[in-house]
C-alpha cells in the first residue's frame, strides 16, 4: 500500500514579526493582575473544552504557561480566519481548527489519550515554566486547503521565520501535512491526502498521526533530541496501545497491509529468532537510524524495548532519555542540528549499561501481553 514521507522540519529558526499586544485579566481581586499576551478584543474569543464552550478571558486562568505563550502567538491569526480554538482537558497542548468541531473535539481527546500514557515519564529536574513550549495542532479539512486560511497562515509562517519561501511556495501549491519540532507546530490534514480508502488504498488514520507527533513534542518538551528510534519507537508506543495499528512512517511507496497491525507478535517472533541465534544487539536497534520510522526489525524492535521499559521500568527508561538528550547536546551545543548528534559510540555504550539486567526473553513475556 502507498504511504507518505512525514515533512519534518527540525531547524530552530528565529521568531520575526511585531510584539503581541497584551491585555491585563484577573479574577475579581484587584491585587491579582495577570499580563496575558492577547489584546482585550480577543478575550471574547470562543475556546472549547470538552462538551464546554467559553471565552478566552473565562478559561485564561486554566491555561499553563507555555499555553498562554501559544495562545498569545496565534489566537489572533484564529480569530481573524474564524477558526476553531480546542482545549485538550488534560494534554499541555492547542488546537487550531479549519474543520468539524466534532473531528477537533475527537483529536483533543486523542491527545488526552496519548499524554496520559506518559504521566510516567518525567525528567528528574523539570525545565522551568518560563521555558515551557506548547504544541500547537492547526488542523485542516479538504475545503479549508483550497480556503484563504491555508495560504494566509503559510505567509505568516514565513514572516516569523518559520518557513523558508521556498516550501510556502510548495505548500501553496500541494497542501500536505507538515510537522515543525522544534517550534512545536504540527499542520495536519483531517484527510487521507493521497489515498482513496474505495479502491483498498487506505493509508491513512487521523488518531494515530496526531497521537504519535504529541509524542515528539512532549519527548522534546521533557527531554530534548533523542536518537531516531527512540522517537519514532515512542510514538509507536501510543499508536499501539490506543489503536493497536501503526500507521504513521516516515517512508515513500508502498507498505504491506500487515505492516499496520500485529505488531506485538510479529516483534515477539524477531526477538524469538534472533535470541536462539546470534542474540539481540538492543543498543545496535535502538541507534540503526536508517530503519528509523519504518516497519523494519530495527524500529519494531526498538518498540518493543521501549513498551516494556515504559511499564516496567519508568524510572530506568527515564534515566536513558535523560542521558542521551545531554549526548547530543554535547553533540550541539549550538542547538543547530536537525537530527540527533549524539557520539553513536558513547550512545552505544551507556544504552548497553543502562539496560544491563533485561534479558530478552523479559521483553517477549511482555509483548505476549500487548494487545
Amino acid at each position: 500500500m502507498r504511504t507518505t514521507r512525514v515533512w519534518i522540519v527540525g531547524l530552530c529558526l528565529a521568531l520575526a514579526g511585531s510584539a503581541p499586544a497584551y491585555a491585563a485579566l484577573g479574577d475579581g481581586d484587584s491585587d491579582r493582575r495577570e499580563l496575558v499576551p492577547w489584546s482585550d478584543a480577543l478575550a471574547d474569543v470562543a475556546v472549547h473544552r470538552g462538551s464546554r464552550k467559553k471565552t478566552l478571558q473565562a478559561v485564561s486562568d486554566d491555561l499553563s504557561a507555555g499555553q498562554v505563550a501559544a495562545m498569545g502567538q496565534w489566537v489572533a491569526f484564529a480569530e481573524r480566519y474564524e477558526l476553531h480554538v480546542v482545549l485538550p482537558e488534560k494534554a499541555d497542548a492547542l488546537i487550531f481548527g479549519d474543520a468539524d468541531l466534532s473531528d477537533l473535539k475527537d483529536v483533543a481527546d486523542t491527545l488526552d489519550e496519548s499524554w496520559a500514557l506518559f504521566d510516567a515519564l518525567q525528567p528528574v529536574e523539570p525545565r522551568d515554566d518560563d521555558d515551557a513550549r506548547t504544541p500547537v495542532f492547526f488542523l485542516f479539512d479538504r475545503e479549508a486547503h483550497a480556503s484563504p486560511t491555508w495560504p494566509a497562515l503559510l505567509e505568516l509562517m514565513a514572516t516569523r521565520g518559520q518557513l523558508v519561501s521556498q516550501a510556502v511556495d510548495a505548500l501553496r501549491v500541494e497542501p500536505t501535512s507538515l510537522t515543525q519540532r522544534n517550534e512545536r507546530l504540527v499542520l495536519q490534514a483531517t484527510y487521507d491526502m493521497a489515498g482513496d480508502a474505495s479502491k483498498g488504498d487506505d493509508e491513512f488514520r487521523l488518531e494515530n498521526e496526531v497521537a504519535h507527533k504529541l509524542v515528539w513534542m512532549l519527548l522534546l518538551e521533557r527531554f530534548g533530541r533523542l536518537p531516531p528510534n527512540v522517537e519514532w519507537g515512542l510514538g509507536y508506543v501510543a499508536e499501539q496501545r490506543l489503536f493497536r495499528s501503526i500507521f504513521l512512517f516516515d517512508t515513500t511507496g508502498f507498505v504491506a497491509v500487515e505492516d499496520h497491525h500485529d505488531w506485538p507478535d510479529r516483534t515477539r517472533d524477531m526477538f524469538v529468532s534472533e535470541r536462539t541465534g546470534q542474540g539481540v544487539d538492543l543498543p545496535k536497534r535502538l541507534l540503526d537510524a536508517a530503519a528509523a520510522g519504518g516497519p523494519l526489525r530495527p524500529q519494531m524492535q526498538s518498540w518493543g524495548l521501549l513498551d516494556y521499559l515504559l511499564h516496567k521500568d519508568a524510572e530506568r527508561l527515564v534515566a536513558l532519555l535523560t542521558e542521551l538528550s545531554e549526548l547530543h547536546g554535547a553533540g550541539d551545543p549550538y542547538g543547530i542540528q536537525p537530527r540527533y548528534a549524539g557520539d553513536p559510540e558513547v550512545a552505544a555504550s551507556l544504552i548497553g549499561e543502562r539496560l544491563e539486567g533485561i534479558s530478552v526473553k523479559d521483553i517477549e513475556k511482555h509483548l505476549k501481553r500487548v494487545k
